[in-house]
């Protein structure tokens, strides 16, 4: 009962990672799953529960790490910021574009 619980939060906690609010349904699923594993028998629907829940919350992370990188780099293609001044933002992408090829960020 509580393997099938943890798997479905486990699901769902997949899904939601890219809105950030993975994290309150994956320790749900993480604490079914645990109860599941340390209570009863049958232990293949939670450790499959757990395991998403723990990658749901390393998607999170990662995608957090990666949005703030681009953001980081496109704010650092300006002095005044990106979007502002008087350059277009064709001008901002090839800036960007060219520091990648160079390696110079």
């Amino acid at each position: 009962m509580y393997g099938a619980a943890s798997l479905v939060l486990g699901f769902l906690a997949l899904i939601l990672f890219c809105a950030c609010i993975n994290v309150p349904v994956a320790m749900l699923s993480l604490f079914f799953g645990m109860v599941q594993i340390i209570g009863y028998k049958d232990k293949l629907l939670a450790g499959f529960g757990i395991a998403l829940s723990v990658a749901s919350i390393i998607l999170m992370i990662v995608a957090i790490l990666i949005f703030t990188s681009i953001h980081i780099d496109l704010g650092s293609l300006s002095p005044n910021g990106f979007g502002s001044g008087t350059d277009s933002y064709e001008e901002y992408f090839e800036q960007y574009f060219n520091n990648l090829e160079d390696g110079s960020f």
